[in-house]
């Protein structure tokens, strides 16, 4: 109660100015009401926006400049008051925020000279740094409580614990920023470059494992472990060391499943790992069982929910089993949650757009898809698909796949050559060597008048480039190879004979009528 009666006494004491805080648009003053709702519905996304519907005008002014000032200095204050009850975290997130806020006002109360209050309020959130782990916030305020104990109210036996507290956090946090260094030296090194060889130049394999194994042989904190066992399966993706990868992953899985405290976001995302791992491996069936049990640990309809559904269906696509590719991609698409992501119906949407080729050759028999707008999803995908070493590859392919369906030899060879023109603007590194070697064959169609014995005889040498590097499944080519080059390959070659067979049949059926 003593601490109450403080905290009172002090806010007693001391004026209270207006709280700083937005409880609703329209009690904002003036301008910054409506400058708060233009931005909510998306009407504002620049200054000049701005500028032009609250002033008419294109310049910016000092009251402008104000006003914004003013609002930023409202949502920073608002911040500390969002309803935390309303977003779905797990009880080591829960205790991060309230930790987060309540270090604010231990320092405040100190500053304001309630220091007996601000230390009974420390230990108390020292107590859940200590039991969730958080590294940084037990340094700063074992440090605190170890400087009250040490000379302002001597307790030595307090004082020699949270000393050694402080010592146990800061070697924790040395592990942490080692971990960290490596995190960001790979990950800058995958930003820079998409080429497989190269960031295997800048990562050195035995040097980084070596340096994880040294700081987590120490300490097991949870974002020491998620952030080194990240590094460690990763690192053993890009060398082709599936297995290691696969024990990674189950070695920290068994120690996160040990603690008190279980993120499921974390059982998620190495459970997923293993998911490629398998796939890599091509052990089907376990990758199948490591899918199933990664969605128990995400909600449906979230982005890690359709993030793991594409290895789903790509398990169909190496078992070329076509009406489970196809209906699965339907399911997806037609999801209700998909909408919160427009990169994801895009997607989703290229993945319809293959379902339906698929469909329309004979090689899958599904219903639904009678409402998807193929050629304008086709016609319109490529103008807000902005990754240019990506996706857009595929759209070009599936486009070209239906005007070969539908015998467009005029336009496939237009079309052709808008995927030549890609292919020798963005198609330059290590990792679109597979996506060259298809365009490469599909060139060669008009050469070989679509006759797939001449077709085969044209593009033997890039075939064999193409199986000289195998697929390998990653974040990136799940969106580019949808369906491996390999495959896909194999359905055009089957067009071209039945397309080739259906010219013979017309031939012999104008033969018999015209004589």
């Amino acid at each position: 109660m003593n601490n109450i009666v403080q905290i009172i006494t002090l806010i007693k004491r001391r004026k209270i100015g207006k709280i700083n805080i937005i409880t609703s648009p329209d009690a904002l003053p003036g301008k910054q009401t409506d400058l708060f709702n233009f931005i909510k519905e998306g009407r504002i996304k620049e200054d000049a926006d701005a500028l032009e519907l609250l002033y008419g005008s294109n310049k910016k002014t000092s009251g402008f400049i104000k006003l914004k000032q003013r609002l930023l200095d409202k949502l920073y204050d608002t911040i500390l008051f969002i309803d935390q009850s309303e977003i779905k975290l797990g009880k080591r997130e829960q205790a991060i925020v309230r930790v987060t806020r309540l270090y604010v006002v231990m320092k405040l109360l100190v500053f304001f000279g309630l220091r007996k209050v601000a230390m009974d309020l420390g230990s108390n959130l020292y107590s859940l740094c200590d039991k969730y782990e958080i590294s940084d916030f037990g340094l700063f305020i074992s440090r605190e409580l170890m400087k009250y104990f040490g000379y302002i109210k001597i307790n030595t036996k307090k004082y020699i614990y949270y000393k050694s507290e402080c010592k146990k956090w800061l070697d924790v946090i040395n592990c942490e920023m080692l971990v960290e260094f490596e995190y960001c030296k790979i990950s800058s090194a995958v930003v820079k470059t998409k080429n497989l060889s190269k960031i295997k130049q800048l990562i050195n394999y035995k040097e980084t494992i070596d340096i994880i194994y040294s700081c987590i042989s120490v300490h097991k904190t949870n974002k020491l472990l998620y952030l080194s066992y990240q590094i460690i399966t990763y690192v053993n993706q890009i060398y082709d060391k599936h297995q290691l990868c696969i024990n990674a992953c189950e070695e920290v899985l068994e120690i996160f499943k040990s603690k008190p405290f279980t993120s499921s976001f974390n059982i998620f995302y190495f459970n997923r790992d293993q998911v490629v791992a398998y796939l890599n491996l091509n052990k089907l069936n376990e990758a199948r069982s490591k899918i199933n049990l990664s969605l128990q640990y995400v909600p449906d309809g979230s982005i890690s929910f359709f993030n793991v559904k594409r290895y789903s269906i790509f398990i169909s696509v190496l078992n070329q089993d076509w009406n489970s590719f196809c209906s699965e991609i339907i399911n997806i698409s037609s999801h209700k949650g998909i909408n919160k992501y427009p990169a994801h119906v895009e997607l989703w949407g290229i993945r319809l757009a293959l379902a339906k080729f698929l469909v329309s050759i004979g090689k899958a028999e599904v219903e639904d898809l009678s409402k998807f707008k193929l050629y304008k999803f086709l016609n319109e995908v490529p103008k807000y698909s902005k990754d240019k070493s990506g996706t857009n590859v595929t759209i070009l392919i599936v486009q070209l796949l239906f005007l070969l369906k539908d015998r467009k030899y005029g336009k496939i060879e237009e079309k052709l050559d808008a995927l030549n023109q890609y292919s020798y603007r963005y198609l330059k590194d290590d990792a679109s060597f597979r996506a060259n070697c298809l365009i490469k064959m599909l060139l060669k169609l008009p050469e070989a008048e679509y006759h797939p014995l001449r077709v085969k005889r044209y593009v033997a040498r890039y075939e064999k480039k193409l199986a000289s590097k195998p697929y390998e499944v990653n974040e990136q080519n799940l969106d580019v190879e949808i369906i491996p080059f390999d495959i896909l390959w194999e359905l055009v070659l089957e067009l071209l004979d039945n397309n080739l067979k259906q010219k013979k049949k017309r031939k012999n059926t104008t033969k018999k009528e015209g004589s």
